[in-house]
């Protein structure tokens, strides 16, 4: 019995360790969002021609953005690089 009373902390534990891990991951996995729209915003955003991003899709060190500029719209390919976004392609929704 006494081998046993140990696996009950530490099972609480490694839940825990692995909730820690998935939140960071989510926090980050934001930041990069946030962090991508704010580029595609200072690259071709106006005061009478507002840039919105609706959906980023980040992988690694590239990511996918839908844009929209009305009255159009499409997406661009950026690539992390030496601790920023860099966009790398825009275009129209036919893009991919």
């Amino acid at each position: 019995m006494n081998k046993h009373r140990f696996f009950l902390p530490i099972g609480f534990f490694i839940f825990f360790a692995a909730i820690t891990c998935y939140a960071a991951m989510v926090v980050a996995d934001t930041a990069h969002e946030i962090a991508i729209a704010e580029t595609i915003k200072q690259q071709w955003q106006k005061p009478n021609r507002p840039v919105s991003v609706p959906v980023v899709a980040v992988s690694h060190d590239f990511a996918i953005a839908d844009w929209i500029q009305e009255p159009k719209g499409g997406r661009a390919l950026l690539r992390f690089n030496a601790g920023h976004w860099q966009t790398l392609m825009c275009g129209d929704v036919n893009l991919m």
